[in-house]
C-alpha cells in the first residue's frame, strides 16, 4: 500500500458508479464519450471495464441503451438514465458522504495521532497493559442529510489498515479491543477481513504479534506497531487524504447538477476503439 496522487486513483465502485449515473443524468452518451468525461474526473479505468459496467448497469435496469442513428461512421450506442437509474444515484451519493466523513474522522484521528507522538515514551513494553484507544473524532457537519451517517459502513482496505495501524499507534492490543474500536467508529469490518488484514500486516513487517495470557479467560494474541507500520501509516493516511478529496469533488458536482445537467469537462483522452 502506498500513497497516491487524487487524480488518477482506481475508483471503487461506489464511486464509479456515482459518477457514470451522474454524467448520464445529464443526458444520453455515446460510451466512447463517456470514458473521456470520467478519466476528465479522475476515474481511472479501461474503456473494456467501462463497457462491463454499463452492461451491468443495463441489466440492473438503471440505464437504458439504443443504436444511434447513424449518419457517418461506425454505429455507436447511446446510453441514458432510467428512473431506477436516478434512485440509484441518490443511493450512492448518500453512500458516499457517509464515507467521506468516514475518510475524514480518520484523518482528524491520524493528525491527533501525530500531534501526540512527541510526548510519547522512547520505547514500548510489550508486556504492558493496552492503553486507552484512540476516540471517536467530531462528525463533519458537511454530509447531505440523505447520507447514512447513523449506519455502520464496511470499510475499504486502505481504511481497515489504516485505522488498525492508528490503533496499535495508540497502544498494543489484543484482537477482540481492535474488533470494539471499530464500533467506536461506526464501522463494521467483517471479521474474516479484519484479522486477514492483521496476518498481511504482519507478513509485511508492519506490525508484530505473541500470544498472552490475561489475567481472566484464555490466550489471546497481543499486537503491536512497529517503526516500519509506523511510517507506512502515515503514507496510507496520504492516500486516504487523496480518496476523501476525490469523494468531495464528486459530492461538489452532484450539489452543483442539482439533480440536472452535467457540463463536460473536455478531455484529449483519445476515444476508445
Amino acid at each position: 500500500m502506498t500513497s497516491s496522487s487524487a487524480r488518477g486513483l482506481r475508483p471503487h465502485s461506489e464511486l464509479l458508479t456515482a459518477w457514470t449515473l451522474l454524467l448520464l443524468d445529464g443526458g444520453e452518451m455515446h460510451g466512447y464519450k463517456l470514458y473521456p468525461e470520467l478519466r476528465a474526473r479522475g476515474v481511472d479505468l479501461q474503456a473494456t471495464s467501462l463497457y462491463r459496467w454499463l452492461r451491468k448497469f443495463e441489466r440492473d435496469r438503471w440505464v437504458a441503451s439504443r443504436w444511434s442513428d447513424r449518419v457517418e461512421g461506425p454505429e455507436r450506442r447511446v446510453y441514458v438514465l432510467t428512473a431506477e437509474g436516478r434512485s440509484a444515484l441518490r443511493e450512492t451519493t448518500a453512500l458516499i458522504a457517509a464515507m467521506r466523513d468516514a475518510y475524514s474522522t480518520f484523518l482528524h484521528a491520524h493528525e491527533q495521532a501525530v500531534a501526540r507522538r512527541g510526548n510519547e515514551p522512547a520505547a514500548v513494553d510489550e508486556a504492558a497493559p493496552p492503553v486507552p484507544r484512540v476516540g471517536p473524532a467530531p462528525t463533519p457537519d458537511t454530509t447531505p442529510a440523505s447520507a447514512p451517517t447513523t449506519q455502520s459502513l464496511r470499510p475499504h482496505k486502505e481504511l481497515l489498515a489504516g485505522w488498525l495501524l492508528l490503533h496499535l499507534d495508540a497502544g498494543a492490543t489484543y484482537g477482540y479491543d481492535l474488533r470494539r474500536d471499530f464500533d467506536a467508529q461506526r464501522l463494521s469490518p467483517d471479521p474474516t477481513a479484519l484479522y486477514r488484514m492483521l496476518r498481511r500486516l504482519e507478513a509485511d513487517g508492519w506490525v508484530q504479534s505473541r500470544w498472552m495470557q490475561p489475567r481472566a479467560g484464555p490466550r489471546r494474541r497481543f499486537y503491536r506497531l512497529t517503526p516500519r507500520g509506523r511510517r507506512n501509516l502515515d503514507e496510507i493516511a496520504r492516500l486516504i487524504a487523496a480518496i476523501r478529496d476525490s469523494h468531495d469533488r464528486y459530492l461538489q458536482a452532484y450539489e452543483h447538477a442539482e439533480h440536472g445537467h452535467v457540463s463536460a469537462a473536455g478531455s484529449d483522452d483519445p476515444s476508445p476503439r
